[in-house]
């Protein structure tokens, strides 16, 4: 009954199974058990309840880190867990778990590792707190409203500031947060953000004193504060200022300390002619330098309006924004370089592989520039080194509609030994040039008239960095990659990235230019032997083709060759020659001649096998070839075929199209024995094809294949004349791109 005392007290020291459950599930935090991987074994009621997970989804299938934010799995990883592993325990570790509805819930998590000691696994117990409303940051700023109730409009502006710092994961994200802040903290105008960097201060001189190599102590000219982000305000024409700069933003910089300061008798802050600060009727302006371990890594510099004053608590404040700014600059700096290293790797890797794919020594300039732009700069121009000068042969701008402008500064305005601009600087030092920002003066002296300079603006060229082509101990030539106003500036790391790109490129543009050399002259060469066009034989229609090899910068050893001889007859050949050079294309010619001399002289197909072979060690032929020759009489269609290891001839008549039974010996280079001739009967309106391997062989598949599908495609021709069965063989066989190089013949005796 209700109210009615019990007659006898429970034993406290032994409780139910149901109870302890209970105990368990209800508790007043969240009880998980998991194994040593983190995998969940076991979950309270309590923190279900808290994150509207279920426990199906998560014993055995997930991971405690799983259930945390990206920050919380990181740190997770780089903190957590390991110092788990090593002390046995952790005590109120500040985390956020994600829950079911895709919010956050901040906990703080105590956790102790328990040995199985070889009667079971190893497990890790694990209580979690809601810490909605116990953040340290929370108490502290509570604290303070306490103290001074004037103050708890800015308090409340400066906590959400520090969550959101909390939250920001990367450096651009703190920056923007630490722009935004001063307005609703301190009803400013406006604000400016300036981050410690390496670079020249202030404008910097036109011509050769302007860009320096970042291979200095500090980089160009030493360390500056540079203007990374504004709010509010219109930026100032100045964007960079030295530390040792008389200026506010440099003292608060150097010492640590918030200064408030009034603006001098003029009205503004100036460097040099151009003012730091662009709002008028500022009165007093706040900087706050942002700070990490003792080491400021900017300032943030607000402006205030008139009448405004800042309490000693208000200046207390902003160092501790400026201190958790600082802070989370640091962390989110290290994820951002740890990131951009491997961004960094991802982006040479596809440098490589698309320079890989370069046919030519332009088309891996042109490659260069497509990668180029826009992931690492917005405008790229090379300029190569010639026995004229530098001849700039490729622009590049990652805005299609400024594209004609760049094209306009690549066929007007190349670079000339001796000016001031970036390529010509560093093909003249032999260095890498590196400046993070150029203003209109420092332009005028580095372009050679008004419409140079008018398209150095219009294109937005606001930094660049000049990396010279460096291979085999010969200039190449030299790499200007730009950057526009909008754009971050090129920082070191930037930098150090163009210079192992344009490393890459160089060696590839200087086998390149090799191959392109060997290329020219191989077909070159092989023009020069290549018969032209066969002369009109009465009796019979031609068609030859010729193509080389799309795959590589090189030239082969295929030919055809046709001969009207005195007797009324034509003798022909078709040969491949081992190789993709100047050796194949000249044992080519040697055979051809050879051949030609033998034919005239009255030798038979078999015979010039068998005498070429008899001659190869005389003739000092370097490569091995393949041959099939034939003499046939264009009034009866009597022919004779000898072949040296080449694929068989074909025959397109009436009854289709087949493979002759043409024996063929050994290549040509390696004698065995006598070679046999076949003869037999080429009737009108057939068509008899010779042909290279380049024709039916593909390395994905066997010769036989290649084989079958040729006497397919050439049942089709059969009312085709020569020149159009070829083109219909390529256009089925071959198709664009080519592994091989490819020669053809027909000889068509043609109806009566």
């Amino acid at each position: 009954m209700t109210g009615t005392p019990p007659t006898q007290r429970p034993d406290a020291t032994v409780l139910p199974d149901e109870s302890l459950a209970e105990l368990y599930d209800d508790a007043p935090c969240g009880y998980l058990t998991m194994t040593d991987d983190g995998t969940l074994v076991r979950v309270n009621e309590t923190f279900l309840r808290w994150t509207g997970l279920r426990r199906e989804d998560l014993v055995g299938l997930r991971r405690f880190s799983d259930l945390l934010t990206v920050g919380g799995r990181i740190y997770h990883e780089t903190h957590y867990a390991p110092l788990l592993r090593m002390q046995g325990q952790v005590r109120e570790v500040a985390l956020e778990v994600v829950r079911a509805d895709g919010t956050t819930l901040p906990v703080l998590v105590s956790a102790v590792r328990r040995s199985g000691e070889g009667r079971g696994p190893d497990l890790v117990r694990t209580t979690v707190f809601d810490a909605t409303h116990r953040r340290r940051y929370e108490q502290d700023l509570l604290a303070a409203r306490r103290s001074a109730e004037a103050s708890e409009s800015r308090m409340r502006a400066l906590q959400e500031v520090v969550e959101r710092l909390a939250a920001a994961a990367t450096s651009t994200e703190v920056v923007d947060v630490v722009a935004s802040a001063a307005g609703p903290a301190l009803a400013a105008r406006g604000s400016t953000v300036w981050l410690t960097r390496p670079g020249a201060s202030g404008a910097p001189d036109p011509g050769p004193g302007g860009p320096t190599s970042p291979d200095g102590p500090d980089g160009p000219d030493g360390d500056t504060l540079a203007l990374v982000a504004w709010t509010g305000v219109e930026p100032p024409a100045v964007r960079r200022i030295g530390l040792d700069s008389s200026l506010p933003h440099a003292a608060a910089a150097r010492d640590g300390e918030v200064h408030v300061v009034d603006p001098p008798g003029e009205g503004t802050w100036a460097l040099g002619l151009e003012p730091v600060t662009t709002t008028p009727g500022v009165s007093r302006l706040a900087l706050v330098p942002l700070v990490a371990h003792g080491r400021s890594l900017g300032v943030l510099a607000v402006e205030l309006p008139p009448g405004r004053d800042l309490t000693e608590t208000a200046q207390s404040l902003l160092g501790t924004l400026g201190r958790q700014a600082g802070q989370a600059l640091e962390r989110a700096s290290l994820r951002d370089s740890e990131a951009a290293g491997a961004r960094r790797s991802a982006f040479l890797l596809r440098a490589a592989t698309v320079l890989a794919a370069a046919t030519d020594f332009r088309d891996t300039l042109e490659r260069l520039a497509e990668v180029a732009v826009p992931e690492l700069a917005d405008i790229c121009l090379i300029d190569i080194v010639t026995d004229a000068g530098p001849v700039r042969m490729v622009g590049r701008h990652g805005d299609p509609a400024l594209q004609p402008l760049v094209d306009e500064v690549v066929r007007d305005y190349a670079p000339v030994l001796g000016d001031g601009s970036p390529a010509a600087l560093a093909l003249a030092g032999g260095e890498v040039l590196w400046q993070p920002r150029v203003d209109v003066e420092w332009l005028r002296g580095a372009t050679r008239d008004q419409r140079h300079l008018d398209l150095a603006l219009a294109t937005g060229f606001a930094g660049f960095v000049a990396v010279p082509l460096l291979a085999e101990g010969r200039m190449l030539g030299v790499i200007t990659f730009a950057e526009g106003p909008e754009r971050p500036e090129f920082t070191r790391e930037d930098v150090e990235l163009a210079r192992e790109l344009a490393q890459q490129v160089a060696l590839v543009a200087a086998r390149a230019e090799r191959f392109d050399v060997e290329y020219r002259a191989s077909h070159a060469l092989q023009a020069a032997l290549l018969p032209p066009q066969p002369p009109p034989i009465p009796g019979l229609e031609l068609g030859v083709r010729y193509l080389p090899a799309s795959l590589y910068a090189d030239v082969g050893g295929d030919f055809y060759d046709v001969l009207p001889l005195a007797d009324g007859s034509v003798a022909f050949a078709v040969g491949d020659v081992v190789g993709h050079d100047l050796t194949a294309a000249a044992t080519m010619g040697q055979i051809r001649s050879v051949y030609r001399a033998l034919m005239s002289d009255g030798a038979g197909p078999a015979q010039v096998v068998d005498r070429l072979q008899a001659s190869w060690p005389v003739l000092g032929l370097e490569r091995m070839a393949t041959a099939v020759f034939g003499r046939l009489d264009p009034a009866t269609g009597e022919v004779r075929l000898a072949s040296a290891g080449h694929p068989r001839p074909l025959l397109v008549d009436a009854a289709g199209a087949r493979l002759l039974p043409v024996e063929g010996t050994t290549l040509l280079g390696v004698r065995i024995g006598p070679t046999p001739e076949w003869s037999g009967t080429v009737p009108p309106g057939a068509t008899l094809l010779l042909y290279t391997d380049g024709l039916v062989e593909k390395r994905s598949e066997s010769l036989s294949v290649g084989l079958d599908r040729l006497v397919r495609v050439a049942a089709t021709g059969l009312a085709h004349d020569p020149d159009s069965l070829c083109d219909l063989l390529l256009t089925e066989l071959v198709g664009q791109q080519r592994s091989d190089d490819v020669a053809l013949l027909a000889l068509r005796r043609p109806l009566v």
